[in-house]
C-alpha cells in the first residue's frame, strides 16, 4: 500500500476517534463505551484484546498480536472542550494541512497511526490504550504493572506529542522497590 493510501486510512481512523467523546473530566468513559468496540473492530481478529474497567472513568484496553517485545502505550482521554473552539470539537476538520478536532494531536493521532500500522502489517504488536491520563487519579498503568501484565515486554513506547523529537524522559513517573530498616520517626 502506498503512502497516500496509508494517510487516507489514518485520517479515516482519526475522524472516527475524534467523534468519540472521551473528555476527562467528567470521566464518563466505561468499558461499554463505543470507542472500545471501534478499536476491537479496527484491529481485527489477529489481535487478542481485553478491556478492564477500574471504575471512575478509568479503563484500560490491552491488545496483542503475536509475541511483541515492545508495548505501545497511548491515553485516549482528552481534556475538556473549550467554549471558544475554532471548529466543532468532536468533528475533524482539515485546514491548510492541519487537522483540528478534540484530541487530534494529544493523542488520538497516535492511536490512528497505530491502528493504521496494525492494519497494514502483520507485525507482532502490543497496545495499551488508557482513559485516565488527563484527569488525575490515574491507575490504569499502575495496575497494568502491578498485575504483571508488562512482564512480556522489554520496552515501552509512550506516545505523547513531543514535536517529532524522541524523548527518553517522563515528567515524573518512577517505579521503585525498596526495603528500609530502623526506627520510624517524623521530622516535626
Amino acid at each position: 500500500m502506498n503512502q497516500g493510501a496509508n494517510m487516507q486510512r489514518l485520517l479515516r481512523h482519526l475522524k472516527a476517534l475524534i467523534a468519540f467523546d472521551t473528555q476527562n473530566p467528567p470521566r464518563k468513559i466505561s468499558a461499554d463505551s463505543l470507542i472500545f468496540e471501534y478499536l476491537r473492530t479496527a484491529l481485527g481478529e489477529s489481535f487478542e484484546s481485553e478491556v478492564t474497567d477500574h471504575g471512575k472513568g478509568r479503563v484500560a484496553f490491552h491488545a496483542v498480536r503475536g509475541k511483541p517485545r515492545c508495548l505501545f502505550n497511548v491515553h485516549i482521554d482528552t481534556v475538556p472542550v473549550l467554549s471558544d473552539a475554532l471548529y466543532p470539537p468532536l468533528e475533524m476538520h482539515i485546514d491548510d494541512d492541519k487537522v483540528y478536532g478534540r484530541g487530534a494531536c494529544d493523542i488520538k493521532g497516535a492511536v490512528a497511526s497505530l491502528l493504521t500500522i496494525a492494519q497494514t502489517t502483520d507485525w507482532p504488536m502490543a497496545l495499551l490504550f488508557t482513559t485516565d491520563e488527563e484527569g488525575g487519579e490515574g491507575c490504569c498503568v499502575d495496575r497494568f504493572i502491578a498485575t504483571g501484565q508488562c512482564a512480556p515486554y522489554e520496552m515501552v513506547v509512550v506516545s505523547e506529542p513531543t514535536r517529532c523529537r524522541v524523548e527518553l524522559v517522563h515528567r515524573g513517573y518512577l517505579s521503585v522497590k525498596g526495603e528500609f530498616q530502623g526506627v520510624s520517626g517524623h521530622s516535626s
